[in-house]
């Protein structure tokens, strides 16, 4: 992702910023086109005469024939389809057809990696409400889950912010499961709502998960390190620790995801 990045920089990066604006809002025109007409896009659907000059003169695109246009390399259309993911959102035609949806989901991982948080959500949020398998696959793609302690650099998050984050995208996935979401704690003995409870240090996690009973979580009032050596009521339910890719805004997607993935697993063989 980020040679992609460096290279259309490096592409677009001596044209006028007016120049450059446009360049981009036509790239990401022609990669929706393509992306849904199987890599190739009528000149005449993208834009002008000199809209088409203008997106030859980039060379990151090619003419095929004397009407069409495709990009250099598979690569670039799947980058720009996810940038146009970025500016405009998952429409809804293609939330609502399988096999377009199949055409966009490498646009898709894209730009969930690229994405900024609030970015990332209006991408995976309406494809949790009708294709909760396509934004697990999107999300397991484009984050890393292999991550070695102390790599790259990192926001610097408070555990609230953290805590938060991961909230929201657990309860995201329970709620693209339906019922099943409900009940991903069940083998523990708990099937009611959950808070998350964590904190980053560099790009080293901390999580637990505790009973919510109403609004007041006891658990939460316990040291975090001591958390385990309290009574079984305030316990928590999950506990883990390890890196993460804390450089990929997008990380608390992956995170839960495995969580959810892992509990699920277990409860569906405990129940058979």
């Amino acid at each position: 992702m980020a040679f992609l990045q460096a290279l259309v920089t490096r592409t677009l990066r001596d044209a006028e910023e007016a120049k450059e604006e446009r360049a981009e809002r036509l790239l990401q025109r022609l990669a929706t086109e393509c992306v849904s007409n199987a890599g190739l896009a009528a000149a005449a659907d993208v834009g002008s005469p000199g809209d088409m000059h203008a997106l030859l003169d980039t060379r990151l695109v090619v003419r095929v024939g004397e009407r069409h246009l495709a990009f250099a390399l598979p690569v670039l259309e799947q980058y720009f389809a996810g940038q146009a993911l970025l500016t405009g959102g998952v429409p809804a035609e293609v939330t609502q057809n399988v096999e377009l949806l199949d055409r966009w989901r490498y646009g898709l991982a894209m730009a969930v990696a690229s994405a900024g948080w609030e970015a990332a959500r209006t991408v995976l949020e309406p494809l949790l409400r009708t294709q909760p398998g396509i934004a697990a696959w999107a999300v397991h793609e484009a984050i890393p889950r292999a991550v070695h302690e102390g790599e790259g650099p990192w926001p610097d998050m408070p555990a609230s912010l953290v805590s938060q984050r991961l909230q929201t995208t657990l309860e995201a996935w329970q709620q693209g499961l339906g019922p099943a979401g409900d009940l991903i704690f069940l083998y523990t003995g708990w099937s009611g709502p959950v808070t998350v409870d964590a904190r980053l240090e560099g790009n080293e996690l901390g999580l637990h998960i505790l009973r919510r009973h109403a609004d007041h979580t006891p658990g939460l009032a316990i040291s975090f390190s001591h958390r385990w050596a309290e009574p079984r009521g305030i316990r928590p339910l999950a506990a883990s620790a390890g890196p993460v890719a804390a450089d990929y805004a997008a990380w608390p997607w992956q995170e839960t995801l495995g969580i959810v993935a892992s509990y699920l697993h277990t409860l569906c063989e405990r129940r058979l």
